[in-house]
């Protein structure tokens, strides 16, 4: 048995030396940049999200934007929760949906919120996490309701407050 696999590895041995190279750096990879690749799953399937709502233009957020880049401003830090807002949210439903004034309001109360995720007041993550989206939350009736003639934006801030407080 073992010289039949003796044989097997000296006509394959490419191959198979192709195979456990893959293996391991794929092993290490996993390992070493997990973060990096749970937010790039993330950010993928949340492009699309935006993406969708803004063709089928829904009158509400269903996606859980605002909670993911709140999670990896504090988790990752700044720059990955504004990569995340930007390349996960803001292109995807500027392409699909255009932007109006309300766009630049939204976009920069998102970065505010982005920014105070990043500096990590508390260590408490879910109560931290929960009080930032109840500041983004209250800023955003603000802002539809002064800025927006449109009532269901109104309604759409906490619609999407309290769908993605489930989310948490």
């Amino acid at each position: 048995m073992i010289k039949k696999f003796l044989k097997v590895c000296k006509k394959n041995k490419r191959c198979i030396i192709t195979v456990a190279l893959t293996t391991l750096i794929g092993i290490l990879t996993i390992a070493l940049f997990r973060n990096i690749l749970v937010f790039l799953g993330f950010l993928v399937v949340n492009a699309f999200l935006n993406y969708y709502q803004g063709r089928m233009e829904f009158q509400f957020d269903l996606t859980p934007s605002l909670v993911l880049v709140i999670i990896f401003s504090i988790k990752l830090g700044l720059g990955y929760g504004l990569l995340f807002l930007f390349l996960g949210s803001v292109i995807p439903s500027v392409i699909a949906a255009g932007f109006n004034h309300m766009t630049f309001l939204f976009v920069g109360l998102a970065m505010f919120i982005a920014y105070l995720g990043s500096l990590g007041i508390t260590d408490n993550f879910l109560l931290y996490g929960l009080g930032l989206i109840v500041i983004q939350s209250v800023f955003g009736y603000f802002i539809a309701r002064f800025f927006s003639g449109e009532p269901m934006t109104v309604f759409s801030v906490y619609l999407g407050f309290f769908l993605k407080e489930e989310i948490l």
